[in-house]
């Protein structure tokens, strides 16, 4: 990966217990910082981190979805920082509760597995990432099928929200409509999407309540990971 990392915008910090730990098997990369970095996302307030694999996302069909996707917060589940699926193969983790968006992290294992980890709580994932692979046939939430060797991670305004500065207006949704390509131009342009190269086959999604993980109220994080 070389000097590779992610950049956000509207990043909350995270705690750690700062207990020292046997040296682990897995490396959870994610560098911030303002340059040098040749892979950000940019997540602004009220925005939602979605992922899926490319060919999903590209598809004109999802326009509809697109233009009514809005942030759940615990409206639905009573639980912030869920994973909800906005269609088939297509997927957004909600912010938090003070509206703090999620951290995505590539982890590199010794193995050649394909993985990425979304760390939602208030927990630096390196506490508690290795207890929750220990548990995590429990906590299987969904699956997608990549079948183009493409993860993308990518950012929506919450359509619905008034707060929201960001929201697709009539002219953007007639530019996405007359050519949907378009719309994953924009995406790029304002640096609202990533593409990993990804072995295909089947991604399965484990979402780790906190209560079981760090002991806090809300989902700590979610894994995507390549099935084995």
């Amino acid at each position: 990966m070389g000097d590779e990392g992610f950049s956000f915008n509207n990043m909350k910090a995270v705690f750690t217990s700062g207990s020292k730990k046997k040296k682990s098997k897995y490396i959870l990369l994610r560098r911030s910082g303002s340059g040098g970095f040749t892979k950000k996302l940019n997540c602004e307030d009220h925005e939602m981190i979605c992922f899926s694999s490319f060919s999903a996302l590209n598809n004109k069909k999802n326009l509809e979805y697109i233009q009514n996707v809005s942030i759940d917060g615990a409206e639905s589940t009573g639980m912030f920082s869920d994973c909800h699926k906005i269609k088939k193969d297509i997927f957004s983790i909600d912010n938090d509760q003070d509206g703090l968006s999620p951290t995505v992290y590539e982890v590199f294992p010794k193995k050649n597995i394909n993985r990425f980890f979304i760390n939602c709580g208030n927990w630096a994932p390196e506490d508690y990432f290795e207890k929750a692979l220990k548990i995590k046939k429990r906590f299987i939430t969904g699956n997608f099928t990549i079948k183009d060797n493409k993860l993308v991670i990518f950012i929506l305004p919450d359509m619905t929200g008034k707060l929201c500065k960001t929201r697709f207006n009539k002219k953007d949704l007639k530019n996405f409509s007359s050519d949907f390509n378009n719309f994953i131009k924009d995406r790029k342009e304002k640096d609202k999407i990533l593409e990993f190269n990804v072995k295909n086959g089947t991604y399965n999604i484990y979402s780790f309540p906190g209560s079981v993980v760090t002991g806090e109220d809300n989902m700590a994080g979610h894994l995507i990971e390549l099935k084995k």
